[in-house]
């Protein structure tokens, strides 16, 4: 069972990283619907640039084992951000990503200690 759970942590780091990564990275490129999104929710437009470096920063954290509880615990404070905003906007389908990385980063949490 340990094997399972070690495999699913992995599966869970590399996955997270991957997506706070690529996220990142749309968020610096003007990806076009993201710039849309933050105008419709009266967020500066430049402020995607600065959450763009810190997604980026979250991969690189998330990935190295030093730091992936400091960025595990700063990711759920930027996914729980995410979910404000959604709500808060009425667009109650744009929910599923955000809470589905909070059940990765929690069971992230509880099972680090494996790998």
């Amino acid at each position: 069972m340990d094997t399972l759970k070690r495999g699913v942590t992995i599966i869970c780091i590399l996955f997270l990283s991957a997506g706070f990564l690529g996220v990142g990275m749309l968020k610096l490129v003007d990806y076009p619907s993201i710039v849309t999104s933050f105008q419709k929710w009266g967020i500066p437009v430049g402020f995607k640039y600065i959450l763009g470096v810190f997604e980026i920063l979250l991969a690189v954290g998330i990935f190295y084992k030093p730091w992936r509880k400091y960025a595990a615990f700063s990711a759920l404070a930027v996914m729980i951000g995410a979910i404000f905003i959604h709500v808060t906007n009425d667009e109650m389908s744009q929910l599923y990503g955000p809470f589905f990385v909070v059940v990765l980063l929690v069971f992230l949490l509880i099972s680090d200690d494996l790998i």
